[in-house]
């Protein structure tokens, strides 16, 4: 018998290093012209969200140039790829976001801090966000 989370799990996009990259990079300019910035993915179909997050955590993090960033991203894309991918697995399991650790990827603390997670798709956030 298959259940939802088999087809969920079977037919998901898959997330690749070259995806990630692409999709920080188009919101990291934003970012480091001092806005919190975030993009989310959202599969409907198999009741996933992914979010890249790019946000000001502190007044610390003052830095606006993002090649050095940016550079750090592309040099861990593939470890961040996998991290994603096993950040999603932890959330069709727990049914919560699961966040994905930056320990070892080498980020300055100047600079705004890249936030990834994988969790359920919520359909009535979807809603929220359209009032907006």
């Amino acid at each position: 018998m298959t259940t939802e989370s088999d087809f969920a799990a079977a037919t998901a996009p898959e997330i690749t290093a070259g995806g990630v990259y692409d999709i920080v990079s188009k919101i990291t300019p934003f970012a480091f012209d001092g806005m919190n910035v975030a993009m989310s993915a959202n599969f409907e179909a198999f009741g996933e969200k992914i979010t890249f997050a790019i946000e000001h955590t502190s007044e610390d993090q003052t830095a606006t140039d993002a090649e050095p960033f940016l550079a750090a991203i592309r040099a861990n894309e593939e470890l961040l790829a996998t991290r994603l991918t096993e950040a999603r697995e932890t959330a069709r399991t727990t049914g919560a976001t699961a966040r994905v650790s930056m320990d070892g990827i080498g980020l300055d603390p100047l600079w705004p801090e890249l936030i990834l997670s994988a969790g359920p798709y919520d359909p009535d956030e979807d809603e929220d966000e359209d009032e907006l």
